[in-house]
């Protein structure tokens, strides 16, 4: 059958269910809907085919919800691929509308089948007020509380999708952290690393401040964070973050030195270069690989070659860098990509000088600007991330190469070179 005549006859479905639905009690089961879902599954896996049954069951708006809602269920013999598509389609009619017939499902709803599927969908679609309504759906006369151990992985998961995707969650979750069973614990710190907000970063840097008991978790949890995430943090919490350098926790203070590299916190350089001599090994292996990462240096576990080496950056810092950012003015673009050179090796200090290497990524001569995007990568620094995407559009392709692998290097992230899919991924972190 036409991929056409498919959308047109699952929409019809659709808004005719819909209006048989607002007859029924709300108290009832909506109806399972075989036609609709023998039709949205006979779409072929052409991908615009998809896209469109998207669009079109969107089209339909909130009348659509129960019949989408009732395809996605467990008995559904709906393709995986078709299935992301009905999804999506709840996703564009909107999670306020979603999660609004969400709740009226599950109000004293005794059946928890019927609230495992409710929760199940407030994971995929998620967004503002996901949350809340996931501490309902698990608010029940069968205790499936936040406190509960006996919820299943895949309910674990729909939460935390929904702390991913609701910007209010990790303070709902702060309030609650305490009466949170163990078992939570670790779905909802990874939901929080993976959510790569401000907030969530946040909240995990006060949790591992807070909860001693399960401060490495945190910290674990805070080390896979996106660079572009914990790159906001502001400086109380890479103050308490040094603190954790010197705990009585050898595991907390090899995550520690990893975070603070991780976050090019310079003012960690010297804890970390006292790390070198800790009586665990493991401590010491982090903190030698986490000195390497923020300067760049391949030296040794020897204390005194660190210090020398410390000195020997600091006096640069203070007598040697306005000469190397001068030449980044000359007109001759070998100076420029002499001095861009140069700049490189000072990882440690990319700060002081991040913003005029990014002036130079306007440089006529193409050969500069991929260099400059080099030294980029070389340096490091999520900051540039921005500078960088708009050299994605480049006129020449080596210089288009050169952003695209430097923006992977300081964002940690692996998208291909589409500039649309990196733009909306560095709005999204």
């Amino acid at each position: 059958m036409n991929h056409r005549v498919v959308l047109v006859l699952a929409c019809f479905v659709a808004t005719d269910l819909a209006r048989s639905q607002d007859l029924m009690d709300i108290e009832e089961e909506p109806p399972a809907a075989p036609p609709i879902v023998e039709l949205i599954d006979s779409v072929t896996p052409d991908g615009g085919a998809r896209q469109s049954l998207a669009k079109s069951l969107a089209s339909v708006g909130s009348s659509a919800v129960p019949v989408l809602f009732a395809a996605l269920g467990p008995a559904s013999p709906l393709r995986d691929d078709v299935r992301c598509e009905v999804e999506q389609a709840l996703k564009l009619i909107g999670p306020a509308v979603v999660h609004g017939h969400v709740l009226s499902r599950i109000a004293d709803e005794p059946d928890l089948e019927i609230r495992m599927r409710s929760l199940r969908v407030v994971g995929v679609v998620g967004g503002r007020g996901a949350w809340s309504v996931v501490q309902k759906i698990l608010t029940d006369v069968h205790e499936h509380t936040l406190r509960s151990a006996t919820v299943s992985g895949s309910i674990r998961i729909a939460v935390a999708r929904a702390v991913a995707s609701d910007p209010d969650a990790p303070a709902a979750i702060s309030r609650c952290w305490s009466d949170l069973h163990d078992s939570w614990r670790p779905s909802i710190l990874r939901a929080l690393s993976e959510a790569g907000t401000g907030r969530a970063t946040a909240l995990l840097v006060r949790l591992a401040d807070c909860d001693e008991q399960h401060r490495a978790a945190a910290l674990a949890a805070l080390e896979k964070v996106p660079l572009l995430a914990i790159n906001r943090l502001d400086p109380m919490s890479w103050r308490r973050l040094r603190n954790r350098l010197e705990s009585e926790d050898a595991n907390v203070r090899r995550l520690a030195a990893a975070i603070v590299a991780r976050g090019h916190d310079v003012d960690a350089f010297h804890e970390l270069v006292v790390l070198l001599e800790d009586e665990d090994m493991l401590v010491r292996r982090g903190a030698l690989q986490a000195l390497r990462k923020m300067t760049g240096f391949r030296a040794s576990a020897d204390v005194v070659r660190w210090r020398w080496w410390y000195e020997q950056e600091r006096g640069w810092r203070y007598d040697d860098i306005d000469d190397s950012v001068g030449l980044l003015e000359s007109e001759d673009p070998r100076m420029v990509s002499g001095a861009l050179g140069s700049l490189a090796q000072h990882r440690l200090f990319r700060a002081a000088f991040l913003a005029d290497v990014h002036h130079v990524l306007g440089h006529k001569d193409a050969a500069v600007r991929e260099i400059a995007c080099r030294s980029l990568a070389a340096l490091g620094s999520p900051a540039s991330a921005g500078a960088l995407l708009l050299l994605m559009d480049d006129p020449d392709e080596r210089v288009r190469g050169a952003a695209h692998a430097a923006l992977r290097a300081v964002t940690g992230l692996r998208h291909g070179p589409d500039r649309t899919v990196w733009r909306s991924a560095l709005r999204t972190r």
